[in-house]
């Protein structure tokens, strides 16, 4: 299985003035490095497109596709280990003669509100029969706290947990007032406890047993 980001997220999760507020700075001379420090609490929690394994928080934020390669189709539910999922864009295969073909999206459901959010086939469907191959399977998903946005239309703060948003700021001003400690490279050991409070019951089950042998 193999999973990355297609479309990175657009704007920003927490709006400048609103971080701005939080550090209590009133100018914008340090617009820029209190970006950077937003920008950089937000890759951690989401990681960097390359799979489960670099996403702490095992959501995604603003509105993003990602793909999902597969081996063969289960038996039934195909999961989808990165949320929240706002919709399936496409589930496309290679056949048994070597042809490449798209799933109709009449023939499948998405089970968004589970968690991890699964596809299962419509009923009276059945998955097809696919070439015995890597990753013969693609699943593009669009993912991220959007509603019925388009990826170019990310929305507000407040579709993203107010838990979340007030981590992001508890975490950028602690950051903003001790920059010459931080080390963003090592940011699991940075965190403010609030924050962590705040953050540790949005993690998901498949985050946590992915992160689980790590330091």
């Amino acid at each position: 299985m193999g999973l990355v980001r297609v479309t990175p997220p657009q704007g920003d999760v927490i709006p400048l003035e609103e971080l701005r507020r939080q550090v209590r700075v009133d100018h914008a001379d340090e617009d820029d490095d209190i970006r950077t420090l937003a920008a950089g609490v937000v890759s951690f929690l989401e990681g960097d497109g390359t799979g489960l394994e670099s996403c702490w928080l095992g959501r995604v934020l603003l509105p993003q596709s990602w793909a999902l390669t597969l081996d063969a189709f289960p038996a039934r539910a195909i999961m989808l280990p990165i949320g929240p999922v706002i919709a399936v864009e496409s589930i496309t295969y290679i056949d048994a003669d070597g042809d490449a073909q798209e799933i109709d999206s009449e023939k499948y459901r998405l089970l968004a509100d589970r968690l991890p959010a699964e596809i299962v086939p419509a009923f009276g469907e059945s998955w097809p029969l696919a070439r015995e191959e890597e990753a013969v399977i693609t699943v593009t998903f669009r993912a991220g706290y959007a509603g019925g946005q388009e990826l170019d239309s990310p929305p507000g703060p407040s579709a993203v947990p107010k838990s979340i948003c007030q981590a992001i700021k508890l975490i950028v001003a602690h950051w903003y007032a001790n920059r010459e400690t931080v080390n963003i490279g090592n940011i699991v050991n940075n965190l403010p406890w609030a924050a962590e409070a705040l953050l540790t019951p949005q993690r998901t089950a498949l985050s946590r047993l992915a992160w689980s042998d790590r330091p």
